[in-house]
């Protein structure tokens, strides 16, 4: 907290670090080259925050057209996927994350609260598109549209998505100017 004075915060405060190498990252591949279904996924705890009834929907929008993950796990997992073609990965230690983020064409982040979402991050660090819901802070988030895609609407968030699944380029693009703009 450089811009604060150690002595009044409460001496229970830590300072956590979280830390992303950019430019290690300019190196990844960009799956959506070589892509044949597209792979939309999304990062962590299962809760009502995440609000994933909104992401069960949008994997029924495009079963036809892309695949759909949820990368982790949570309590909400036993009665909202039931049925579903989302594949549900489980808890995953870093290196798991890693792996199918690489594997991922489109990130999407559809909560209707969040604090500070990391996973954002990651997949910004890994060149994919972003696209997240109208949480309060997202736009400050994604730097104003810099960074990817605020949806306000369910019908905004279709188009958006129906864009970058049939635009292999269209979600290079995206990826990397999300990228740039975190630089």
């Amino acid at each position: 907290f450089p811009s604060h004075d150690s002595s009044s915060l409460d001496k229970r405060a830590r300072r956590i670090n979280h830390y992303l190498n950019l430019l290690s990252n300019l190196s990844t591949p960009i799956r959506g080259n070589v892509s044949k279904r597209p792979v939309i996924s999304t990062l962590g705890r299962i809760t009502d925050a995440k609000n994933p009834s909104r992401f069960i929907e949008l994997s029924k929008e495009f079963k036809s057209q892309a695949d759909f993950v949820w990368i982790g796990d949570g309590e909400r997992q036993k009665w909202d996927f039931d049925g579903s073609d989302v594949l549900i990965t489980g808890w995953q230690d870093a290196a798991g994350v890693d792996k199918y983020l690489k594997n991922t064409d489109i990130f999407v982040l559809l909560s209707d609260w969040e604090g500070l979402p990391f996973s954002v991050f990651d997949a910004v660090a890994l060149s994919l598109p972003v696209v997240i819901w109208n949480f309060p802070g997202a736009h400050d988030l994604l730097m104003n549209g810099e960074a990817g895609k605020v949806c306000q609407t369910v019908n905004e968030l279709n188009e958006t998505i129906k864009s970058l699944i049939s635009g292999t380029d269209l979600r290079i693009q995206h990826g990397i100017k999300g990228h740039v703009a975190f630089s």
